[in-house]
């Protein structure tokens, strides 16, 4: 009785065992696990435009010099590549689509060049061994011209360069003339109906005499032209000019030179000019970007208002076709 007894614990014990052993085994397994999900592949980004290109000089030139006046054939020999940059507006560009970035560079333009190295009082005396001379005023231009391409002009800008012997300390220099071959090549051909150019000047002059040390008389940035052009549609040349005796200009310290120079091709200064020159091709799209382009800025402060503000001043200076 007693061994029956045992053999039937046993046998209870060993099922509950054995349940316990199937009950373990039948749990279901753990779910595989899931594999991160594949990045999207991004958008393909817009491409940028590159920045327009063309031929271009600047030179300062003697007053009896016929491209002064724009007598010349327009072929030059000397031009210099450049390349346009955007304007440069209150928004930051990181911050700008590249279909704005794109715009910009389509619409606005600015071009900066440097002339060669010259002597204002050489040029100023066309060319004669004395130098300027005390007793009779001159004259003289500074010339820029951009190519089409070809053997024409795309646009020409000149300014007048008065010496007056009254006061001899000083030059002046004011835009004589705007010159664009037709509409279409100051507005990009983006059929807009206003356009804008604006020039500023920069100066750099050191006396080369030993009695007069390294001086130099600086010019920085000083705007000389800005003007708003609308479209005649008639396909024909633009050209402004100014009256010299209202337009405004800028007055420029000359370094100290000798009249009575012994040697017979003397170098009194080395100068150097910079002109940068803005064009908006667009100007009411420009306008219809201010708050995108100057978020949260005081109209005051943005191109617009400062291009229509400045084209108001030198609009007193125009003067009639030659």
């Amino acid at each position: 009785m007693r061994i029956r007894q045992s053999v039937l614990v046993t046998i209870g014990l060993l099922g509950l065992i054995g349940c316990s052993e199937v009950s373990k085994n039948s749990s279901p397994p753990p779910p595989p696990e899931e594999k991160p999900a594949e990045d999207a592949p991004a958008p393909p980004q817009v491409p940028l435009t590159p920045p327009p290109k063309a031929l271009a000089s600047l030179s300062f030139l003697s007053g009896s010099d016929p491209r002064c006046e724009g007598k010349t054939s327009p072929t030059e020999a000397r031009m210099e590549e450049i390349e346009a940059q955007p304007l440069k507006i209150g928004l930051i560009p990181v911050t700008m689509s590249r279909t704005l970035v794109n715009q910009m560079t389509d619409k606005t333009r600015v071009w900066k060049i440097d002339s060669p190295g010259f002597d204002f009082y050489k040029i100023l005396s066309n060319g004669q061994p004395g130098g300027l001379r005390p007793d009779r005023p001159s004259t003289a231009c500074i010339r820029y011209a951009m190519g089409d391409g070809g053997d024409g002009l795309s646009s020409e800008i000149v300014f007048s360069v008065t010496y007056n012997p009254k006061t001899p300390e000083v030059i002046a220099i004011a835009p004589a003339r705007i010159h664009y071959r037709d509409f279409a090549s100051l507005s990009a051909r983006s059929g807009s109906r206003q356009a804008v150019v604006k020039a500023a000047l920069s100066l750099k002059t050191y006396s080369l005499e030993r009695t007069s040390g390294r001086q130099s008389a600086s010019l920085q940035n000083e705007e000389m032209s800005a003007e708003i052009f609308d479209n005649p549609g008639t396909g024909g040349a633009i050209d402004q000019f100014y009256d010299p005796t209202t337009v405004p200009g800028a007055k420029i310290p000359l370094p100290p030179w000798d009249y009575s120079s012994s040697y017979e091709n003397p170098r009194h200064n080395l100068s150097i000019l910079e002109l940068t020159v803005t064009e908006i091709a667009d100007f009411d799209w420009l306008q219809s970007q201010l708050n995108i382009l100057w978020p949260a800025w005081e109209y005051e402060a943005t191109d617009v208002s400062k291009l229509k503000l400045s084209a108001e001043i030198f609009r007193r200076g125009h003067a009639a076709p030659k």
